[in-house]
């Protein structure tokens, strides 16, 4: 497994009637020999929309501008521990319903098009979660796990 991206993200989040909220988080992408596994992590007060409240529109951002593969994706949300939350720290497995907004097809100029997948329907599963959990030490238990469910 090797670390491919580690880079702090932005999107346009779900916002208000006054427009869309900046947002950010940090995105870590891994690559391993089954896998492409994404961990987001929430910057916490002031980085927007939560990576939980658009963890579908999220994804699908990451996957179309990553030009990853949904079948082999593992997405996973951490959490870190900061004095501005009261829970502890936590890293989430997230599943979703994958559908094609547009499949891929020929343009009059026989350039192929990409396919573009939207990520609807999220659900979690509790990975890791407490106050002693160290992100280096734990990935690659974390990685074994996906590696194991998929």
């Amino acid at each position: 497994m090797h670390q491919i991206i580690s880079t702090i993200y932005n999107w346009k989040g779900f916002g208000d009637g006054f427009g869309k909220w900046d947002s950010k988080c940090q995105l870590s992408i891994y690559d391993t020999k089954n896998n492409t596994i994404v961990v987001v992590s929430d910057l916490g007060y002031g980085s927007g929309t939560s990576i939980t409240n658009c963890a579908a529109q999220l994804c699908t951002l990451v996957v179309k501008d990553y030009n990853l593969n949904p079948e082999k994706l593992i997405w996973i949300e951490h959490y870190p521990k900061s004095s501005s939350r009261s829970f502890p720290e936590s890293y989430d497995l997230v599943n979703f319903d994958v559908s094609i907004l547009a499949p891929s097809r020929l343009t009059r100029n026989n350039v192929l098009t990409e396919v573009e997948y939207v990520f609807n329907n999220p659900r979690w599963q509790s990975l890791l979660s407490g106050d002693s959990i160290t992100p280096d030490k734990n990935l690659k238990h974390l990685v074994d796990f996906c590696n194991l469910i998929n």
